[in-house]
C-alpha cells in the first residue's frame, strides 16, 4: 500500500505539472533526469526493503506503523 500511494502521488504530480506548465516541465526533467532517477531508485529500494521486512517480521512492522 505504501508503494502504491507513493507511486500514485508521483504520477499524479507529474501529470498535473505537465498539463499546467507544458514543455517547461519536460526541459526541467531532462536537466534533473539523473538526480530524479537516483532518488526514485533509492525510494523504490527503501520501499522494497520495507515490504520484505514486513513479510519476514509482521509483528515488528505492525508495531512500528500502528503504535497502540
Amino acid at each position: 500500500m505504501i508503494f502504491a500511494v507513493t507511486m500514485g502521488l508521483l504520477i499524479f504530480l507529474l501529470a498535473f505539472l505537465g498539463s499546467s506548465f507544458g514543455p517547461g516541465v519536460a526541459v526541467a526533467l531532462r536537466v534533473w533526469g539523473r538526480r530524479i532517477q537516483a532518488v526514485s531508485t533509492l525510494l523504490i529500494i527503501l520501499v522494497g526493503g520495507a515490504l520484505i521486512y514486513s513479510g519476514a517480521n509482521p509483528g515488528t512492522f505492525d508495531r512500528l506503523i500502528l503504535p497502540m
